[in-house]
């Protein structure tokens, strides 16, 4: 029936199937598909919290959750669902970035910073997250708190050409001209 543009019609049998086999997580991922293909938004949400109710150890119905709420433009929803993905399993690169992402889109900087830096307290050996958090200062003109996390990098990394250029353009712009070039040099 899905396949001949029949959602209706589809829905009504996997109702069925799912009468005789509540347990079934299949019959209830296709009653899933069924609604995102009928862009019945709602009924997909409400099938991924049932999913998750029956499931509730299955990290990727988290994330499709997260995502339904996302189509319903329903962001911190989205993010309360990643929230309860971190409590259960701790911090996650893709969930802080994807929380981040989500903070940004609401409009809420310190949010998403706030995102960044517990990513890169629980990764301190990963610089790629404290230049982030620099990028993000720097955009703000926020250039006593950039220096910071720039420097951060450096002690991860003190070969860091591209951390060396950046701070070479902050002090620049802080006329610090003095540090340009011993900076460049590094």
């Amino acid at each position: 029936m899905l396949a001949q543009g029949m959602t209706d019609s589809a829905l009504h049998y996997i109702a069925k199937a799912q009468l005789l086999q509540p347990e079934n997580i299949w019959y209830r991922i296709k009653g899933i598909e069924i609604h995102q293909q009928a862009n019945n938004i709602p009924a997909m949400i409400s099938g991924w919290e049932s999913l998750i109710k029956l499931k509730p150890d299955v990290p990727d119905y988290y994330y499709e959750l997260s995502n339904a709420h996302i189509l319903a433009n329903d962001l911190e929803s989205a993010i309360d669902v990643l929230n309860q993905v971190e409590k259960r399993y701790g911090i996650v690169p893709e969930i802080s970035l994807q929380k981040q992402r989500l903070w940004t889109a609401l409009n809420r900087p310190a949010k998403a910073k706030a995102e960044l830096e517990a990513l890169s307290k629980t990764i301190p050996q990963e610089k790629k997250y404290v230049a982030m958090l620099a990028e993000l200062e720097m955009k703000e003109k926020n250039y006593t708190a950039a220096e910071k996390y720039y420097n951060r990098i450096l002690e991860i990394d003190p070969d860091d050409e591209y951390t060396h250029i950046s701070l070479a353009n902050l002090y620049k712009g802080t006329n610090r001209t003095d540090l340009v070039l011993p900076s460049l040099t590094k």
